[in-house]
């Protein structure tokens, strides 16, 4: 083990422990380094849903690039910024245009109220490729807390946020609630 990384750890829980006595009701979470180290912020009340560990995500986003093979490049380049120039292979060339992608979140606009998502999803699309950007791609939508990808014939109600795949936050900003 890291002593640092403990080090770390044990300044996050001690600071978790300090928001949870302040103000109880705060939507806490907590990112440890070290996935030892979860078992004792559970001991001193934090909830385990409420525990991110960067070790276990690691190790996750691994072995499900065992089963999935770029999948771990896929989630890394959707995480990321980047701003690589463009070469002149063509699939590197793709690849580079796709890893400057990004996903984002955005509270939908009142346009959309009563739209099925799938309709929704297929607007946004066309709407934002059509002004030579590469599009936007909705993938899920946020219900009572609830984050649902790709619910087809869900309603949209106007209150919710909608998760996206796209080159830039900018591009959202006509599909945005204001």
């Amino acid at each position: 083990n890291d002593p640092d990384a403990d080090s770390e750890d044990n300044s996050n829980i001690l600071r978790a422990i300090g928001v949870r006595q302040y103000c109880n009701q705060v939507s806490l979470r907590l990112q440890l380094l070290n996935s030892d180290n979860k078992q004792q912020a559970i001991s001193v009340g934090i909830p385990s849903d409420c525990i991110t560990c960067i070790q276990e995500v690691k190790y996750s986003l691994l072995a499900q690039n065992a089963r999935l093979p770029g999948f771990s490049t896929l989630v890394t380049n959707l995480i990321t910024s980047s701003n690589d120039e463009v070469h002149s292979n063509d699939w590197l060339s793709q690849f580079i245009e796709g890893s400057g992608h990004e996903m984002y979140d955005f509270r939908i606009s009142a346009q959309f109220k009563n739209k099925e998502f799938k309709n929704v999803c297929q607007e946004i699309y066309m709407k934002s490729a059509s002004n030579g950007s590469a599009g936007v791609t909705c993938i899920g939508i946020e219900v009572d807390g609830l984050v649902l990808f790709m619910p087809k014939s869900y309603k949209v109600t106007g209150d919710e946020s909608v998760f996206c795949i796209a080159e830039d936050v900018e591009v959202l900003l006509p599909f945005q609630a204001p």
